[in-house]
């Protein structure tokens, strides 16, 4: 289950700059996991110790399954109507890339 949830780069454009788990700021570029219910944001290996027993998030309980139906929806360019162009979007997480 840890590995169903999205791993991004992250990047200083984010909104959330502190892992909630160790209190750690994060660093650019670094790989961060994002619970996909709550949106919360924590260091991969700081989360998957969590998610290795429990099944939800470690703030606030959200589920930690991603939904069978996401979408991730993909800006494109300027000037350009090429779908999934251009870097993914979270709301009020800025410009993240994902790994997976």
């Amino acid at each position: 289950m840890v590995q169903s949830n999205p791993i991004f780069r992250y990047s200083k454009q984010c909104e959330v700059e502190v892992c909630s788990v160790c209190l750690c700021e994060f660093k650019e570029g670094e790989e961060v996991r994002l619970l996909p219910e709550c949106l919360h944001l924590f260091h991969v290996a700081c989360v998957d110790t969590w998610l290795n027993s429990y099944s939800t998030c470690p703030i606030c309980r959200a589920d930690t399954m991603p939904p069978l139906n996401a979408v991730l929806s993909l800006p494109n360019p300027a000037g350009t109507s090429r779908a999934g162009a251009g870097t993914p979007q979270v709301a009020g997480f800025g410009s993240m890339v994902d790994l997976q």
